[in-house]
């Protein structure tokens, strides 16, 4: 699909810049009249819809399959929720809506391992919550797409996000961790720890 959809592309790059090219010798006073800015503004648009075609077929190597059909709502886009607690705010890599209306989440990991853990799960449904404060149905479900850090090969790994109460009860933990109410246990996972912001000053910090 790739292929085809990169020969498409330089097709209709080709057969653009050939037009604008036969305008300018059948025409050379053209640019004068018309201005060079709107022969540009053309190869531009056509240059733009083939980095669109060849952006979808790049995707369609990782896509889940579920997600195939859905189409792009968000990328890096903040989203913010007012709770009773305090204001959260996420930022999903990318959030689908699929045909149906409902939105799936797509979090870019990169790791050597294909896996998803505890900690992208805390995060996607922290996410999910705002997003659902914001009106979005969004699904149960979300995925971990595993980037390799030498073959930059793409897997997406499927998980199931956690309860609004568990989220609440999330947020409200790291309320009492700031306010010194509670003692931190330290992370499970020895490489969670490891890539913690906060570990050089974690008096928990596994070795």
């Amino acid at each position: 699909m790739e292929a085809i959809l990169n020969s498409i592309g330089q097709a209709l790059l080709a057969w653009a810049t050939r037009g604008v090219l036969a305008l300018l010798k059948a025409y050379p006073w053209l640019p004068l009249a018309l201005g060079a800015l709107a022969a540009a503004a053309l190869v531009m648009a056509v240059a733009w819809i083939v980095r669109a075609l060849r952006a979808r077929g790049h995707d369609r190597n990782w896509l889940p399959g579920p997600l195939w059909s859905a189409r792009l709502v968000s990328a890096e886009k903040d989203y913010k929720a007012n709770l009773p607690e305090c204001v959260l705010v996420a930022r999903p890599d990318r959030l689908y809506r699929r045909t149906d209306g409902v939105c799936e989440l797509v979090e870019f990991k990169t790791r050597p391992r294909v896996a998803a853990y505890l900690s992208d799960v805390v995060e996607l449904s922290a996410q999910a919550h705002v997003l659902r404060a914001n009106g979005f149905r969004v699904a149960n479900r979300a995925w971990v797409v595993v980037i390799h850090p030498l073959t930059e090969q793409c897997q997406p790994v499927a998980v199931q996000l956690e309860s609004a109460a568990q989220v609440i009860e999330r947020v409200r933990r790291r309320l009492s961790l700031l306010d010194g109410c509670v003692r931190p246990i330290g992370a499970s996972s020895a490489a969670v720890c490891r890539g913690c912001g906060h570990r050089e000053i974690c008096s928990v910090r596994r070795a």
